[in-house]
């Protein structure tokens, strides 16, 4: 077993060191704000019973990536099945309020809307309409606190970018995952969500593992070793060199992990060190000071 192969095979995503290459294309770098602004309705006004359009589809699809269930919809459903806030919508949106302490109004406020989908951290707008993409002291950063426990931060901190925006953070490092634990933390999202290179470098490996995940591992420019897992595509390719904030990827589900997020590990290392030699650290305390 070569070395490269040895250390994807103990990484959370990989079941076997046989690897099939993805088929991927490389992207140029792309204006983070106008990236994460598409990736969510801005709010439209109060959403209540008998709502429709493409605000209700986000939340109905925001609900069910939360692990929330609507009657009668799944994620797979067709798109003509979303779109109308009906009862069991409603009834959903209730559970999740009362769960987060969002208040017992039957409507969906700017506050609901963004802990379900995760705008304002995607838009950096207001409930008035527009809005910026952030990056000021006025912008998403200052913002945080009005969906607490999302990404939020569109700007860089010491040259690094928060790898998605609009999750929330789930299973953290050292989790049990039976034959081994997790060692990196799950960030959970959206189908489609933008994913970002944490700093600029060079892509080690952009493949599909023998489980179906695809996965994508960067050898930072600072000799840190990024992994992303589970992305719905993968938009570089083996030996790209890509920029800090690079659009890489787009969150999925591959490799059936049971919920739409990214799979984000982070292995502290020197410019001079083979990329496979980094360990994995708990990744939490370096995403709360680049994404919050």
């Amino acid at each position: 077993m070569s070395r490269r192969f040895a250390f994807a095979a103990v990484s959370v995503l990989a079941l076997s060191v046989t690897l099939i290459p993805a088929t991927v294309a490389t992207a140029a770098p792309a204006p983070m704000g106008v990236v994460v602004r598409a990736s969510v309705p801005n709010f439209p006004g109060n959403l209540k019973a008998g709502s429709h359009g493409a605000a209700v589809t986000a939340v109905q699809k925001g609900l069910l990536a939360h692990g929330y269930k609507i009657s009668g919809l799944t994620l797979a459903s067709s798109r003509t099945k979303f779109g109308v806030l009906g009862a069991a919508t409603m009834a959903t949106i209730m559970r999740y309020k009362k769960a987060h302490n969002l208040g017992p109004s039957f409507a969906v406020g700017p506050k609901t809307y963004a802990s379900i989908t995760g705008w304002k951290a995607n838009t950096g707008g207001s409930s008035g309409g527009g809005g910026t993409s952030g990056g000021s002291t006025g912008g998403t950063t200052a913002r945080c606190g009005s969906y607490t426990g999302h990404t939020c931060k569109t700007t860089a901190t010491g040259g690094r970018f928060c790898p998605t925006i609009g999750a929330y953070i789930g299973d953290g490092f050292g989790a049990n995952r039976g034959s081994h634990s997790h060692q990196g933390v799950d960030l959970m999202s959206v189908k489609g969500r933008p994913i970002f290179a944490v700093e600029g470098g060079v892509v080690a490996g952009a493949k599909m593992q023998s489980n179906g995940a695809l996965a994508i591992t960067i050898k930072g420019q600072s000799g840190n070793v990024w992994y992303y897992g589970h992305q719905s595509v993968n938009l570089v390719s083996d030996g790209d060199t890509v920029k800090a904030g690079q659009l890489i990827g787009r969150v999925g589900d591959t490799g059936a992990p049971g919920a739409f997020h990214l799979h984000f590990e982070y292995r502290p290392g020197s410019p001079g060190d083979a990329w496979y030699h980094a360990v994995a650290v708990d990744p939490v305390p370096l995403i709360k000071k680049l994404c919050f």
